[in-house]
């Protein structure tokens, strides 16, 4: 997709790989944002963001329903939460499938 200053501004890191990407990583902690907050965050930077992590503390006080939202949120956007031994477990529970 075309950048809105491609062609006028070079973007910050050159040579970028794209995903799925084996160095260069870019994680995100989400410690509790909402749900507006995190489409957001994905639609205007999802490509440039590997690996999301939840934190156990914060989701586990979460409605079921709200995590398995933001949870399929993430995987529809491909974002990578399969290193995370607790999201694994909880996926399973609730019989989603981590892409």
């Amino acid at each position: 997709m075309k950048k809105a200053w491609e062609g006028v501004t070079e973007m910050p890191v050159r040579g970028r790989s794209s995903k799925p990407r084996t160095t260069g990583l870019t994680m995100v902690i989400d410690k509790g944002i909402g749900m507006n907050q995190i489409k957001d965050m994905v639609q205007t930077s999802g490509e440039y963001i590997d690996i999301i992590k939840l934190t156990f503390g914060t989701s586990a006080f979460y409605d079921r329903e709200f995590l398995m939202e933001k949870i399929q949120l993430l995987i529809y956007y491909g974002l990578n939460m399969k290193d995370q031994k607790s999201i694994r477990i909880l996926t399973n529970f609730l019989n989603l499938k981590i892409i």
